[in-house]
């Protein structure tokens, strides 16, 4: 947070405006294809299905990198939305949606690479001394699904403010459809619980096959969410270049 603080402050003193729209356009591009080649080389590659889709493996890396892309992008908007009349703390300022994004993504990408759901999970299962059941084996799925309705109660919260869904709508509502159906595939991992009896003939090929379907559909939702925070930052710098001023973009009433 300190960091990104500065960041701002830095930018904002120096008057600096993240005029990038061609360097921006282009990673996007490559964020979508190298996205689609790791997906395609991991398959391709394993020995068995999901071999290279679990945990601290290329996939991880590869969505480290999605979820700091994303907060990278919200930072670039805070720049563009930013108001030299606002201070920088005020929470009711449409410029704080982008800061708390910006920390949100880059909380996710620690929570990818450190595990921090999966280890909480753990933690409440030995604090409690919790016996594995269908209920309590989905702790860590809870917890990730708690994180996306904290994200909607703040996008909720700034929605006259920042217009989020004037521009990139659609990448942002097929984003949410991917994250649910991420949700619904970790949660068939326990389809032994759902389902009494249920049994495959190769348990480790059925679910490997299930493991590159979940992460596949994660890393699309993450690439829709970086196209959704790229078409608000085409539209926050548009609006820059066509009415310049030194409180950057508001959308304030």
């Amino acid at each position: 947070m300190t960091f990104l603080c500065g960041l701002y402050h830095y930018f904002l003193l120096n008057n600096q405006i993240p005029l990038l729209p061609s360097i921006t356009k282009t990673g996007i591009k490559t964020l979508i294809g190298v996205n689609l080649l790791v997906i395609l080389f991991c398959t391709i590659t394993d020995e068995m299905p999901g071999d290279s889709f679990g945990e601290g493996g290329l996939i991880t890396l590869t969505s480290v990198a999605n979820l700091l892309a994303i907060a990278g992008l919200s930072f670039l908007i805070l720049l563009l939305n930013r108001d030299n009349q606002v201070h920088f703390f005020n929470v009711k300022g449409s410029h704080f949606f982008w800061f708390l994004s910006a920390v949100g993504f880059v909380f996710l990408a620690l929570d990818e690479k450190l595990k921090i759901h999966e280890n909480t999970d753990k933690l409440i299962h030995r604090i409690f001394n919790l016996q594995e059941t269908m209920l309590t084996d989905s702790i860590d799925d809870f917890i990730i699904l708690l994180y996306g309705i904290i994200g909607l109660i703040v996008i909720y919260f700034y929605r006259r403010d920042i217009k989020l869904f004037m521009n990139g709508k659609k990448y942002f509502a097929l984003g949410f459809v991917l994250f649910v159906v991420t949700a619904g595939i970790d949660f068939l991992h326990n389809i032994h619980f759902v389902i009494p009896g249920f049994e495959v003939n190769d348990p480790k090929y059925f679910f490997g096959w299930y493991k590159v379907a979940e992460e596949s559909v994660k890393l699309f939702a993450e690439v829709a969410f970086a196209l959704g925070y790229y078409s608000c930052y085409t539209f926050f710098l548009e609006s820059q270049i066509k009415e310049p001023r030194n409180q950057g973009v508001s959308f304030h009433k």
